[in-house]
């Protein structure tokens, strides 16, 4: 093979990776934490893959409460706060679901309930699961 057709090659192989990584896609996810209407600044958050239960990416919030996501690949995941519940002395996590389809940007709010907090609660409305241990 010629060094003129080696490189083609190598070219056209580099273009069909950068083709399906474009195709493929990733997602950004962002949103804020809050309880009682209050943002929860310089928090820590868990984006986990629903599947293996495997934390995929690591945040903090900002100041404001805001938190980012990026580069997220297609699949299924939970965005977590876990915190400690001083009054009954539990640890506890706050989980909301979200399903990323390709290249696109999604808004996932947390919301952390006021009181209740024993035992495994469910929010219908926002699908966000809370546990405490």
């Amino acid at each position: 093979m010629s060094l003129l057709s080696s490189r083609v090659c190598n070219v056209a192989l580099i273009m069909v990776v950068a083709l399906f990584i474009t195709a493929c896609g990733s997602a950004t996810i962002r949103g804020t934490l809050s309880h009682n209407s209050k943002a929860i600044g310089n928090a820590p958050l868990l984006l986990i893959e629903e599947n293996s239960g495997a934390v995929k990416q690591q945040t903090q919030t900002d100041d404001n409460g805001h938190y980012v996501f990026q580069g997220v690949p297609k699949g299924s995941y939970e965005v977590t706060f876990r915190f400690h519940e001083t009054r009954k002395d539990q640890n506890c996590a706050v989980t909301t679901p979200v399903f990323v389809a390709g290249d696109e940007e999604k808004t996932v709010d947390v919301l952390v309930p006021t009181g209740g907090l024993a035992g495994d609660l469910m929010s219908i409305m926002s699908l966000t699961t809370i546990t405490c241990e």
